[in-house]
């Protein structure tokens, strides 16, 4: 008895997302791509004439193309011309990526040791480490602001914010270290920034109890005023005038 020939079964949801993904959702005839046009998964050599579902008699062809081909076999090149370009493409993308997420580790490398320059830094003003949990935290801390603005913001917190020396107080300082180094940024952008801050801060103390709206608003106002060339001594002189922001407002 002759064998049946056998159908090929039909082209799973993966093996369509591996066409499509490998093809860059473009149709290989036109060259149109997803969304502009609906894609469909071809075969090269038609299943009426024996072709199978494999990857590589699969192609990505736009809906038109597609019904337009019907089963004809492409006798050309063109197709599979296209098709290896595609995979040489990708072939590059792919080195490309080994080559960036190498660059990556590298760089993740190269924090990790400016973490551990930070932390001999901590370790020669006060005689204590960072702990392995607060790390992380200066790791975010280097990629964002980089390592020289991170030492000089260290040092600040160090020189404003411990007297004794004690480890309770060398872990409250470095709760103020995010603080610094965010006004500091913000001062390269602004320098006003700074005496704004101030003066808001002052407000905060002076007047007892201030929300985030108030002190904001406080913050806007003394940013105008040092605009307008008035002096941050004169803008506390006028805080400590008055006994609320109402008063401040209309003294200002």
């Amino acid at each position: 008895m002759s064998k049946k020939k056998q159908i090929p079964k039909s082209i799973t949801k993966k093996i369509r997302f591996e066409v499509f993904k490998r093809d860059s959702f473009t149709c290989q005839y036109c060259g149109k791509s997803a969304p502009e046009v609906i894609l469909h998964v071809d075969h090269i050599e038609p299943k009426s004439k024996g072709g199978t579902n494999e990857l590589f008699n699969l192609i990505t062809a736009c809906f038109d193309c597609n019904m337009g081909k019907k089963d004809r076999k492409l006798d050309d090149s063109t197709v599979l011309k296209k098709q290896k370009e595609e995979l040489d493409k990708l072939n590059i993308k792919r080195q490309q990526l080994e080559m960036l997420m190498e660059y990556r580790k590298s760089l993740i490398e190269d924090v990790k040791n400016e973490v551990d320059v930070l932390d001999q830094e901590l370790q020669m003003l006060t005689g204590y480490g960072f702990s392995e949990s607060y790390k992380k935290d200066v790791f975010k801390y280097i990629k964002k602001y980089g390592l020289t603005e991170c030492l000089k913001g260290l040092n600040t917190a160090y020189c404003t914010y411990t007297k004794t020396g004690t480890k309770e107080e060398v872990q409250e300082m470095l709760t103020k270290l995010s603080g610094i180094l965010y006004n500091k940024s913000k001062e390269a952008d602004d320098p006003l920034y700074g005496d704004a801050v101030w003066c808001a801060n002052i407000a905060r103390k002076v007047w007892r109890y201030m929300g985030y709206g108030d002190w904001n608003y406080v913050y806007s106002l003394a940013h105008d005023s040092l605009e307008k060339g008035i002096s941050k001594n004169e803008i506390i002189k006028v805080i400590y005038e008055s006994s609320n922001l109402n008063e401040f407002t209309g003294m200002i």
